[in-house]
C-alpha cells in the first residue's frame, strides 16, 4: 500500500481491492483485518468506489466481507450512506454473487429494526424497483414485498 492510503483511510479498500487479483490471499487477509480494524472506513472505501463491477474479484470479495459482517444491506437501504445509483449499482453485483440478494435485503427491511425505519424501506423499494427495469426475474419471494404493502410503511 502506498502512504497515501494510509493517510486516507478510505482509500485503502481501493489499494487492496487492485493487489487482490495478484495476491488473493495476501489481500484477502489484509482485507479482512482492515473490515476488523475499522468497519466504517473499510465500508465506506468500498461503497465509494464507482468502477469496479462483478468481475472484479477483489471488490467481489470486499462485498461479501460486508455482507457477511452484516454492514452492506443497512448501507444500501441508507440514502445518509449511499445515493440510489451506488445501492443499484452494488445490488447488481451482488446478485451476480448471490442470486437471493434482493430477497435478503427486503427481508431485512422487515425484520432488522434499524431498517424498519420508512426511509430504509423505501430505498430498498426503489433499488427493487430499478432492479425489475434490468432483470426482473432476480426476484423471486414477493412475500416481503407483500407484507411491506400489507403492513405499509410506517409513518
Amino acid at each position: 500500500m502506498t502512504s497515501s492510503a494510509h493517510e486516507n483511510p478510505a482509500a485503502v479498500p481501493s489499494a487492496l481491492i487492485g493487489a487482490f487479483a495478484a495476491n488473493p490471499g495476501g489481500m484477502g487477509k489484509a482485507m479482512r483485518d482492515a473490515l476488523a480494524s475499522d468497519p466504517r472506513g473499510f465500508a465506506d472505501g468500498v461503497l465509494r468506489d464507482g468502477v469496479r463491477g462483478a468481475s472484479d474479484r477483489g471488490f467481489r470479495y470486499a462485498l461479501i466481507l460486508l455482507h457477511n459482517g452484516g454492514l452492506l444491506i443497512p448501507a444500501l437501504a441508507s440514502p445518509a450512506t449511499t445515493s440510489q445509483s451506488q445501492a443499484l449499482r452494488i445490488t447488481q453485483v451482488m446478485l451476480d454473487i448471490e442470486k437471493n440478494f434482493a430477497n435478503a435485503a427486503l427481508e431485512a427491511t422487515l425484520e432488522v429494526p434499524g431498517l424498519r425505519k420508512p426511509a430504509c424501506q423505501l430505498r430498498i423499494l426503489e433499488v427493487i424497483a430499478g432492479l425489475l427495469a434490468a432483470q426482473s426475474g432476480q426476484v423471486t419471494n414477493w412475500r416481503n414485498v407483500t407484507r411491506l404493502y400489507e403492513q405499509g410503511v410506517p409513518a
